[in-house]
Parts: C-alpha cells; structure tokens; sequence
C-alpha cells in the first residue's frame, strides 16, 4: 500500500504512472519487457517505449538492429490516448491549490482579535456578570484608559456611560471573538479539506503505478500473461482527521490571539465526518481494471472533498444561527448627552440628586480625556481593520468541477465575514456613542 506521497511531486507521478500503464497494457497483450522496447512473444517484432515523461514510444522495428518497419502498424495514437485518458481521469486534481495559501486569511480573521482582545490579560469593567473587556493590541490601551478615568467618576451621566458603554462593550467583544473564532476554525477545516484531497490524489497515483508496474514486470518476467497474479490498489484517505482540527484549534492554538468570551459554550466546535471514507481499496490485476480503479479512487475523492465541503458549509450556517440567537449580542450600546444636569459646578455646588444617585464634583479632565481621546482613538482604531473580513473572501475562489464549490463553503462563510464587518462596525458605534453630546 502506498503510502505519503509527495503532492509536490505530482507530475512527476503521473509521468511515471502512464509508462506503467502503457507497459501492463502492452504485457497484457503478451509482449515482454526489455531494455527501451517491447519484444513480442514470437521476437519478430519491437515496440519503443515511451520516454520517461510519458511521451513517444509506439513505434516499430522488426529487429533491434534494423530501420523502423515502415509496413507495420505504429503504436504512437495508442499509447497516446492511454496517455490522454490518464489525464482526463485526474483532470482538475492536478493543480490544487496550496492549503499555505489559506494562510494570508487565517491571518487576516486574527487581526481583529488582535485589535480588541488579549490572551490572558483583561480589565474588568465591573459588570455584575463578570463579563470583561479583553483588551490587548491597538484599542485596548484606549479602551482600558477609559475605564480607568470612568472609575474615578460618578454622577447620572458616568453611571449611564458605565452600564450602557462599558458594561455592554463585553457583549460586543464576545461576538466579535465569536465570529472571528468560527470564521478561523472553517478557514483551518477548509485547510484540512484540501490538504487531505492532495495527499489522497498522490497516494492513489502512486499506488497505481506500483500495482502497474508490479504487474507488468511479472508479466514481462514470465513472457506470459497467465503470471499476472491479482494486483491491489490501497490508499488511506486523511479527510476525518483534517476536519478534526476545526474552530476548537483556531481558539486554543498556539497562534491565537485571543480567547472566548461569553457565549462560547454555544458554538459548535464539531464537524459532521458522516459519509466520508477511510480508505479505499480495488482489486485491479489487468489494463482495464486498474484504470477503472484509478477512475473509482478519483471518484470517490470527489466524493469525500464534496461532503467534507458541505459540512463545513453547514457547520458555518448552525454557528451563525446561534451567533444571531445569542442573547449576548443585543447592541443597546445609548448613552445620555451629557447636560448640565448631570455634571456638578464647583462654583454653584453640587446638583440635586438624580434617581437616588449621589452625584458628586466631577473632574472634567477626566470627562474631557475619555470623551475627547479615548473612545474617539478606539472608534478609529476599529474603523481601520472593520472591512478586513472581506478580505477572507478572495482566497476561497476554487475550481466548481473537483468538488469545491465555486468559492469554498460558500453561502454561509460569506454570510459570517458579512457579519464579522457588521460586529467590528457595531463595536466602532458603541464606542463613539461614548462621547455623544460631549
């Protein structure tokens, strides 16, 4: 059984795969193998072989020593369309793309975790909840200063601003994380998908050319057909442990750059492998059955790439339901105008009582740092990276006739990056909705 081929070696493989169909066919027909021809049993005549690209061969010459037989008939066009049909069978399956290239966007779903969250570090915002704010990169000293300079303050319009603004910020972060986190996890599936397909097409190709080659050497040993014993063709198919690693290794890996939030335990980490094989296995022993089976392995490769795609597909669309239906995710992120109601005069004193809050002398520095410069810094720093996601959606264009669908999983990723802009732009609102009035 073959077994960890090189997919980067792919032409090769195949070169090496039509010569050994073109000798089993010829060793079917009774020919022997020797040296760059093909002797006929009763040695009256000779066949070139092919090249070791595949190519040529088919011509004949009645002895080793005399001018090419221009009154036999040539085997060029046969071998040829033994070539041709080899191509045909693996059309598509030749050119996959590299899962590195998934790698640009995987990065670029991190990037808005590495705006607004930490791994570990957090500032909490003093929610009843427990919720926190995990601030980290870019925003998070802008976020974390505001929190800072709000703890010092108090009166109706800081205690608004703590349970309308920082409070609910929380809320928004952790859909943010949830998403991104979903979005991750199918980008590394979807890795595991194609990675697995091109380790399967290699492992067939070789596994091909070797039951091949065994057969005609044995055939060509023998000068005689009947040597041919049965031939197998095995490949092990890699697909159900790829699509293991899911949303759950984007979360916890090493290169994550942040962690869940609320609302984690309604994700759903795990990818549907039903219908995928583990293997596949043909008893091929002559020309015909061996190319039948290389046609059946592609097959079923199609098959396990379309299934491993629609799960993927439907493991996006149950995580964005449940992202729309988490209760976390209400943006009722209003804060007051600030009026002279709400802030004390140190020349006149303090206000009367609002809704039993004691309102107490504010210092306006403070009001003025977190209205003026940090939630406006924050807002900015999100408005930056809140159309990366689109980003996401150019690297998943893949070829419709291979089992991929026309770009990736389709619907459903789109409808998330979509959602993962609207998030990031929900959190730049929410922030700037700090300083209305200021």
């Amino acid at each position: 059984m073959a077994a960890m081929a090189s997919y980067d070696g792919i032409e090769f493989l195949v070169f090496r795969l039509k010569n050994s169909m073109i000798d089993l066919y010829m060793t079917d027909l009774g020919y022997q193998i020797l040296g760059d021809y093909y002797l006929a049993a009763d040695l009256a005549v000779m066949f070139e072989r092919p090249t070791e690209n595949g190519t040529g061969g088919g011509l004949p010459r009645l002895l080793p020593n005399e001018p090419y037989a221009s009154s036999l008939p040539s085997l060029v066009h046969l071998f040829k369309r033994i070539g041709d049909e080899i191509d045909l069978a693996l059309s598509g399956w030749r050119d996959l793309p590299e899962p590195s290239l998934l790698d640009s966007s995987l990065d670029t779903c991190r990037n808005p975790l590495r705006a607004v969250l930490a791994s570990g570090a957090s500032v909490s915002t003093g929610s009843s909840n427990g919720n926190a704010v995990f601030v980290a990169g870019t925003v998070g000293p802008y976020l974390e200063s505001a929190i800072e300079n709000a703890a010092e303050l108090s009166g109706l319009t800081m205690e608004a601003f703590k349970t309308n603004v920082l409070r609910e910020i929380p809320r928004v972060v952790s859909s943010l994380d949830q998403v991104a986190i979903i979005l991750g996890g199918a980008l590394l599936a979807e890795q595991g998908a194609i990675d697995a397909a091109r380790q399967a097409i290699a492992d067939l190709v070789e596994a091909t050319e070797q039951n091949c080659a065994a057969l005609a050497q044995a055939a060509s040993n023998a000068n005689s057909q009947s040597a041919q014993g049965p031939g197998l063709i095995e490949v092990t198919f890699k697909f159900v442990a790829a699509l293991a690693t899911t949303a759950a290794a984007f979360a916890t890996g090493p290169a994550a750059a942040g962690v869940l939030t609320a609302g984690a335990s309604m994700l759903t980490f795990a990818i549907d492998t039903a219908g995928i094989s583990d293997d596949f296995s043909r008893t091929a022993s002559s020309f015909d059955s061996t190319l039948s089976a290389l046609k059946d392995g592609v097959h079923e490769i199609d098959q396990n790439l379309r299934v491993a795609e629609e799960a993927i597909d439907n493991n996006l669309r149950l995580n964005y339901d449940a992202v729309l239906k988490d209760a976390t995710n209400s943006f009722q992120l209003t804060l007051d105008a600030i009026n002279s109601e709400d802030i004390d005069n140190n020349a006149t004193g303090p206000n009367p009582n609002q809704a039993g809050v004691e309102a107490l002398v504010i210092d306006r520095s403070k009001v003025e740092a977190i209205y003026g410069y940090d939630l406006p810094q924050a807002a900015a720093e999100i408005a930056g990276i809140r159309n990366t996601p689109l980003d996401l959606n150019i690297a998943l264009y893949r070829d419709q006739g291979i089992g991929l669908s026309p770009k990736g999983p389709t619907t459903w990723f789109f409808e998330l990056t979509n959602l993962l802009r609207q998030r990031l732009t929900d959190l730049e609102v929410a922030i700037r909705s700090g300083r209305k009035g200021a």
